[in-house]
Formats: structure tokens, sequence, C-alpha cells
């Protein structure tokens, strides 16, 4: 450039010195690189364009897969892997839409195995990051801020048709026990015979216990959500509801079977839960 713009310039004497190692590959690595290839320059060119292709495409990829599997909860972010296919270099993409939330290429690499593996036996297995926790749980990843778990406790009287809590919103209803009550992991069909108010929802504890729906015996909560495969990082956000110190509903996963409703249930108690967006 300075020649064919006929600029002067002064060379500096450090160049010619190869303690620094940017020097050592020009004076030492690149001569020797063109000696095995006199087109060394063109080829580095070339390949420089190619790479920003190719960061372009991957790019590009990692934006649309973020858009359609990438959602946004109450409890973090939620990543679906419906998408992931290992064998069609997915991982590249992976550590693209892991990099924003702290993740590093090492931490993906790991990652990639527990999903490859389909009899791996690390669901619920956590990596971190400076402000996530990661969990893998049944083909979704999950992402929850380490600071987000907020303790809370609130009443609810039989008047209350609403309450927000810091995890998720409620409504309540009461019902003719006469209706079609479909399956729904985040509405709760109770007897509202059995209940009585105030009602007390707060997050779980350790020593927490109920009756989990079509089970005869008490079962600890921690037990429980073993068994639901909740992942250990999320275990501090499930609600409870508790009414005369029994848990009569763990939100989004079960009520307690002494509460449902059967032939001789009168009015029905319906909760249902939204999650924070």
């Amino acid at each position: 450039y300075a020649k064919e713009h006929k600029l002067k310039w002064r060379e500096d004497a450090s160049n010619k010195e190869d303690k620094y190692r940017r020097n050592r590959i020009r004076l030492r690595v690149v001569p020797e690189l063109k000696h095995i290839n006199p087109g060394l320059e063109k080829t580095m060119s070339n390949n420089s364009k190619r790479f920003d292709a190719l960061e372009k495409l991957l790019l590009n990829q990692v934006t649309l897969i973020s858009k359609e599997y990438l959602n946004q909860n109450n409890n973090g972010y939620s990543l679906s892997m419906s998408w992931y296919k290992a064998s069609e270099g997915s991982l590249a993409v992976l550590v693209e839409l892991l990099r924003p939330f702290g993740f590093n290429a090492d931490q993906c690499f790991s990652i990639d195995e527990i999903i490859d593996n389909t009899e791996s036996n690390s669901v619920g297995k956590q990596f971190y990051s400076a402000q996530y926790v990661l969990a893998i749980d049944r083909g979704t990843i999950q992402i929850v801020s380490v600071h987000s778990d907020e303790k809370f406790e609130l009443m609810i009287n039989k008047s209350d048709e609403f309450v927000s809590t810091p995890l998720a919103d409620f409504s309540l209803e009461l019902a003719n026990s006469k209706g079609d009550w479909p399956k729904d992991k985040k509405v709760a069909y109770l007897d509202a015979q059995f209940v009585e108010f105030p009602i007390k929802v707060r997050n779980w504890k350790q020593g927490d216990s109920f009756y989990p729906l079509g089970m005869n015996g008490k079962k600890k909560l921690s037990d429980f959500m073993i068994d639901e495969k909740i992942p250990v990082n999320l275990k501090s956000r499930v609600v409870l509801f508790e009414s005369k110190k029994d848990i009569i509903w763990v939100a989004g996963h079960r009520i307690d079977d002494r509460y449902k409703i059967t032939p001789k249930t009168k009015r029905v108690l319906i909760i249902k839960m939204t999650d924070h967006v």
C-alpha cells in the first residue's frame, strides 16, 4: 500500500527480533509454510473469505434456532433440543447459543456427550457459568439464573380469585362437581369440602411431604421430585399450596390424593397456574 501510494515509512528495529510471538510467526513460521506452499498468501486470503462466510451461515442458523426453540419463562430459559443432531454439526450451533449465558466450548462438549448418549444417566447434571446454572432434562436444556431463587410465603383468603408469586400467577374459582375436568398439570381440581382457608402458597423446603395422587402412602417431596425428574437447580422454584398444614398441590406436578375429586364431591376448587413470561 505504501509503495503504491508512494508513502514513506520507518521500519521499527523490533520487527527483526523474534522474541515476540507475532515476529516468530512472521519470520520463521510463514517462510517455512511458503516454502511448502508458494501460494500461501492467496490460500490464506481465500480461507479467510470462506471462514467469514461460514461464520455468517452459522450465526444465521443460531438466530433461527434461538427464535424457534429458546423460550424464556418463569424458571429462566428453556431450550428444546429436538433440533439437535450431533452428526450434522449441531455442536457448533450449541456453542454459539450458550455463549451469551457464559458457558464455554468445553462445557458444550460435555453437554453434547450427554445428549448424544441416549442411555446416559446424567439427567439433571449441572453446568455453571458466572450467572447461570444449566441442567439437561429429558431432551430440554434448562438455564436458570443463579440469583433467581426467591423465598416467599403468601396467604390466599376465600374471597381471593387471583394471586401472583415471584414464580407464577394463579387464579382460583369454585365450580359444581359436575363437569369435564381435562388433565392438565397446571390446573388443580380439588374437593372444596376439605380445603380450608386461608391457603398458604410458598416455596418447598426440606422435610416437606404429601400423599401424591394415585398413591396411598406419604412421600417426601424431595423423593417425589427425583421421581418426577425435576432438575436439581429447579427444585427450589417449586410452588406449594398448603391447607391445614397439608400440602394440597405441588403446583404444575401433582395434587394430594386426600383432596381429589370423588363421586361424593359437591364443589370443586379449581386453581390454574400461569407461568411468568
